[in-house]
């Protein structure tokens, strides 16, 4: 299992998926999350669920990061939800 890069997210697709988890990283490393949270993600993932990691550009505009990370999100899904 590797690491892809779907649409700007860092993605850990397992054999046989039971579940999805978005993973924003913390304030100091929110642009590395597939680095910094590893060990977490991967383990996560090797239990069966799809982690999609999305770095954000942690500002003070709290609305436009969230908007920014959720319009990443969904198009991640619709890639994975296209490809089967």
């Amino acid at each position: 299992m590797n690491w892809q890069e779907i649409r700007g997210n860092w993605v850990l697709i397992p054999r046989h998926p039971v579940g999805i988890i978005h993973f924003l990283g913390g304030a100091f490393v929110a642009t590395l999350p597939h680095l910094t949270y590893r060990w977490l993600l991967e383990h996560l993932a090797a239990k069966g669920y799809v982690v999609i990691a999305t770095p954000f550009v942690n500002t003070l505009d709290h609305i436009a990061i969230a908007k920014n990370v959720l319009i990443n999100f969904e198009r991640t899904l619709e890639r994975l939800q296209e490809s089967g």
